[in-house]
């Protein structure tokens, strides 16, 4: 986005699910600006996933950081 000089900015989280290997599920996320992610678990819980969120899109082309 902020190389398309629209002047556009957002928030979003990406996330994928993935199986480690031993069938174990794994989430890996990334957090532009958007609030905290909820995981919410096959029991019913829910965790708050709370790390500090990397700048907005289009703001700059930092590098993100994977959680």
């Amino acid at each position: 986005m902020s190389a398309s000089e629209s002047g556009l900015i957002a928030t979003a989280i990406l996330a994928r699910v993935t199986r480690d290997g031993t069938g174990t599920p794994m989430l890996e996320w990334s957090n532009a600006g958007h609030p905290p992610p909820l995981l919410l678990a096959a029991d019913g819980s829910v965790q708050l996933l709370q790390h500090d969120p990397n700048v907005l899109l289009g703001l700059n082309s930092s590098p993100r950081d994977d959680h």
